[in-house]
């Protein structure tokens, strides 16, 4: 509205202009003069309003730029404010993370000193388990030998206990072969040299006992002699030279006189 206004301000002032030229040259005496001027003038109006009409046009494309401007200073203002809202946001979950990244780093300097703590208990652990494993191997051995003094320990003491058991419950001689087999591998008779009969049979006899037979020592006027009971019979041993002879007969005898209960 202003736009024609200033327009139609223009032509009249324009027209003003030229009446009053008009109205100035037809007092003077010059009055062709004056009317080429009013031509002229009236040829800057037409040039004028033909300015105006390409000013007219100019406006109103910059007014559609100016209506296309708002509309997109509009749309801009409202980006912004959601980019305001979006910062504000991003800005609280910055803080947030930050502080969450300030806890975590507390934590991780916590778990350190932890990881610190154990690898110096663990180096400890592993110092004494290597003592301890020493030791293990010392004692291993240890128990490796005292496993075999026990077996050879066990061992003797089986064949203490088997002889032990011989001489607590000796037996007669079961055979003559027996007697006689036992009697060529002692070697009372050749082991003594100087020694008389009783002595030697009691020798015998004790030597008998320890192999678990039982061999009687008979002595008279230092001479002595070796009874064997075998059976129904019993024999007699010469101790100087193991002569073996027929004596008596008696009832059959048990083979174990007082066997172990």
């Amino acid at each position: 509205m202003n736009k024609w206004i200033s327009i139609s301000i223009i032509v009249v002032l324009v027209v003003v202009l030229a009446v009053s030229l008009f109205l100035y040259f037809q007092e003077s005496s010059n009055l062709k003069a004056a009317e080429s001027e009013i031509v002229t003038l009236v040829g800057n109006v037409s040039t004028l309003e033909g300015t105006v009409s390409t000013l007219e046009g100019t406006v109103s494309t910059l007014e559609e730029d100016l209506s296309v401007a708002e509309a997109e200073v509009t749309r801009l203002e409202g980006e912004l404010a959601d980019a305001e809202a979006e910062v504000t946001s991003l800005e609280g979950e910055l803080a947030a993370a930050q502080a969450e990244v300030t806890r975590l780093e507390g934590e991780l300097a916590a778990a350190e000193a932890d990881i610190t703590r154990l690898e110096g208990d663990l180096a400890a652990a592993e110092a004494e388990v290597t003592r301890l494993e020493g030791e293990l191997a010392t004692a291993e051995a240890e128990v490796t030998t005292l496993q075999a003094d026990l077996a050879a320990a066990q061992a003797e003491v089986s064949a203490l206990s088997e002889e032990l058991s011989k001489i607590r419950s000796p037996r007669h001689f079961a055979s003559l072969s027996e007697l006689t087999s036992w009697l060529s591998q002692d070697d009372t008779d050749t082991a003594y040299p100087g020694k008389s009969t009783a002595e030697l049979a009691y020798i015998l006899q004790v030597k008998a006992l320890r192999d678990g037979y039982l061999l009687s020592a008979f002595v008279a006027e230092d001479e002595g002699i070796m009874l064997a009971a075998i059976g129904d019979l019993v024999w007699g041993i010469d101790p100087e030279d193991d002569y073996t002879g027929w004596l008596w007969e008696v009832e059959p005898l048990p083979s174990y006189p007082l066997p172990l209960e």
